[in-house]
């Protein structure tokens, strides 16, 4: 993540390049190039605004709202900034065979010719409007950077629901709340378990925590990121947020701000701040661990199904907005009379 304010052009124009050095494909950091342009200079929209990628290749990914202004020469988007709307970076390992080639035989960095780095699953916006799009792809490079505050990331894998999945270099504020969902086959079995680094339990600190099951998507989006929730159609939802590195809580739940005070003397999770930008930190070797109890090898035996008209897809994607509303963007559905947000705000 990248930030500022502030920014004026003098005696030039205003153009945007992002100079792609492959050539004939996109790269993982070039579909997930993303600046906080904290008061719109940059932009020059001169309002808040998140600047995300405008490849084509990445779909709706950052090209979720009406708001949205494309900009050709980039290509980027310009997202207005408002409400629980944020940026939010997360990396996930979900199979040995694929994220072990990182850097060895697949998604390299700078190698002449370039190592291949296919799609391996995707991740998209909840909701209708996200409906027909494919999504950002998810590669053996498991980095995923996004629009956070909205209805929550789906993300399904091709080769099928793998029985574990590794989150963890985690950036996200914990006030632009980011929800993650995955399908499994329904009454699939599934831990979701904090895991910190470097951990002993001394001085009530509290080392790996198991989350408890809610009600709802709502209690989850609520809570301080220690509880999930599982539907009926087998779609879990967690919220991913950012726990200190070698503890989680003491003993109680840790859900930290920035001032948070963590372990000797230091503050319970990093960021970086200058003229009032915050940019988060990630951390390494801690991580949000998901297993699922299912018969198979890496991927559970039996699959899903989304596909339009099942239960799962109308709940992925059509439960999102009340019946006389229509969805305008990744965290908003309106009517011609009033907007209801991801939040519940109206």
């Amino acid at each position: 993540m990248q930030g500022t304010r502030n920014i004026s052009y003098e005696k030039c124009g205003r153009r945007f390049y992002l100079r792609n050095y492959r050539g004939d494909f996109t790269t993982v950091s070039g579909r997930t190039q993303n600046w906080i342009d904290a008061d719109g200079t940059a932009s020059g929209l001169n309002v808040p605004t998140i600047i995300g990628s405008g490849y084509s290749e990445a779909g709706l990914w950052w090209a979720a709202g009406d708001e949205t202004v494309h900009d050709d020469q980039g290509p980027l988007e310009f997202v207005p900034q408002f409400k629980e709307r944020g940026l939010a970076h997360i990396h996930v390992d979900w199979d040995v065979a694929y994220n072990s080639q990182v850097g060895q035989s697949a998604c390299g960095n700078g190698e002449r010719p370039a190592y291949p780095c296919p799609a391996l699953g995707y991740i998209k916006h909840k909701g209708a409007r996200f409906a027909g799009d494919l999504g950002l792809p998810v590669t053996a490079n498991g980095d995923i950077v996004g629009l956070a505050g909205g209805f929550g990331w789906y993300l399904e894998f091709l080769d099928g629901v793998p029985k574990e999945i590794l989150v963890d270099r985690v950036e996200v504020d914990k006030d632009t709340p980011l929800l993650l969902q995955i399908a499994y086959p329904p009454g699939t079995v599934v831990t979701t378990t904090y895991e910190p680094a470097y951990c002993s339990y001394y001085d009530s600190y509290v080392c790996d925590w198991e989350f408890s099951s809610v009600a709802s998507v709502d209690q989850v989006r609520q809570s301080p990121g220690n509880v999930f929730h599982m539907s009926d159609n087998g779609l879990l939802t967690i919220r991913v947020i950012m726990s200190p590195q070698t503890f989680s809580g003491k003993p109680d739940w840790y859900l930290p701000d920035w001032d948070t005070p963590g372990k000797n003397d230091n503050f319970a999770i990093d960021s970086f701040s200058r003229e009032d930008i915050i940019i988060p930190l990630s951390s390494y070797h801690n991580q949000l661990a998901i297993r699922a109890e299912c018969a198979g090898g890496t991927y559970c035996n039996t699959g899903i199904d989304s596909s339009p008209g099942t239960d799962l897809e109308r709940e992925i994607h059509f439960d999102v907005c009340p019946d006389n509303m229509g969805q305008i963007s990744f965290d908003r559905c309106c009517d011609a009379n009033s907007c209801l947000y991801a939040n519940g705000d109206v």
